[in-house]
């Protein structure tokens, strides 16, 4: 899980789905609301999936992701306003 630097988008990848949730939080309520959920792998991938790593750059602009399934590194741009994620690129990693 990561926080965007806001206090209350959380991303949550994970591991056996090999996707990535946005999540609300709301402090006061205790309460997360689910917004989006995007997969690391394209829908024709026929391997097993599998999620690794998650990482916000500094100036929570991007979100990284590694798919151990895709062998890929997954970068999203991160919507300042919603916190919603756009799939930029998947990067071969080799392996």
């Amino acid at each position: 899980m990561v926080f965007h630097g806001n206090g209350r988008t959380l991303y949550l990848l994970s591991e056996l789905s090999a996707d990535v949730q946005v999540l609300d939080w709301d402090p006061g309520e205790e309460l997360l609301t689910y917004r989006q959920g995007l997969p690391l792998d394209p829908p024709d991938f026929p391997g097993t999936r599998s999620g690794a790593e998650l990482k916000m750059s500094r100036d929570g602009r991007f979100l990284y992701a590694s798919s151990r399934g895709g062998n890929t590194l997954v970068v999203f741009a991160v919507d300042q306003q919603t916190g919603l994620l756009t799939l930029v690129q998947r990067i071969p990693c080799g392996g």
